[in-house]
């Protein structure tokens, strides 16, 4: 696994130990382009396991693009890294389904653990001679930019079915968030209630709810939980 120390001066240490041996980096969650004088370090080349069905979702942020898109499956992909933004060849790949009230920590996890045995299975095959590398298309490519706090600000003009998928994405963070008399309160956990407009409400504004808090959307209404 390469840490980024190799980014500090330790990437010579490790190509000199590395050139003639069957040494191959492997990276997750990096969160930088390497430059290809990193990606030459490792004989075999350099893999990397990211957590999307690739090229749906390329970039920093792909489990919270998938819940904000409102996606019914994602996956890992296990591709070589080339210096574009996760543009190289695809080795493996992975589907499941994201569950409807599923938070990005909570697909996370389940990605992460396939991700760790899809790549132990990619060196299988590999060592087998079974691993095919194919070209990665450039039709159906998506980015998912680099997540800022304030992407947890709730939009409550939009439909109720965005709100709430906008909760989930941003959990654990950056978290989202709304502001009541001029309170910030923090949302953890939401839930449509109905996707009818509320005649007369403004988005935004509270209404009577069975459970929890009612907020009307356009249209809909989210019901706050926690």
């Amino acid at each position: 696994v390469v840490a980024k120390q190799l980014l500090h001066g330790f990437g010579g240490a490790i190509g000199a130990g590395a050139r003639g041996s069957r040494v191959r980096a492997v990276t997750a969650a990096f969160g930088r382009i390497l430059r290809p004088s990193i990606l030459d370090l490792a004989p075999h080349g350099c893999w990397n396991v990211h957590a999307s069905l690739l090229p749906r979702h390329r970039g920093a942020s792909p489990v919270s693009a998938a819940i904000l898109a409102g996606d019914a499956w994602t996956g890992v992909t296990i591709f070589r890294l080339d210096p574009g933004l996760d543009t190289g060849p695809l080795l493996l790949q992975e589907m499941t389904p994201i569950g409807s009230d599923e938070t990005a920590g909570e697909l996370t996890d389940r990605l992460a653990r396939m991700g760790g045995r899809l790549a132990v299975q990619a060196c299988d095959l590999e060592e087998r001679g079974g691993l095919i590398a194919r070209a990665q298309p450039e039709w159906g490519a998506t980015y998912a930019s680099l997540v800022d706090k304030e992407d947890g600000r709730l939009d409550w003009n939009r439909p109720v079915e965005q709100v709430e998928r906008t909760v989930r994405a941003f959990s654990p963070w950056p978290g989202t968030f709304t502001f009541a008399g001029g309170n910030r309160l923090r949302v953890h956990r939401s839930r449509p209630w109905h996707r009818l407009s509320v005649s007369g409400v403004e988005p935004g504004t509270m209404v009577p709810a069975p459970e929890g808090i009612g907020v009307a959307c356009n249209p809909g209404v989210l019901l706050l939980l926690e």
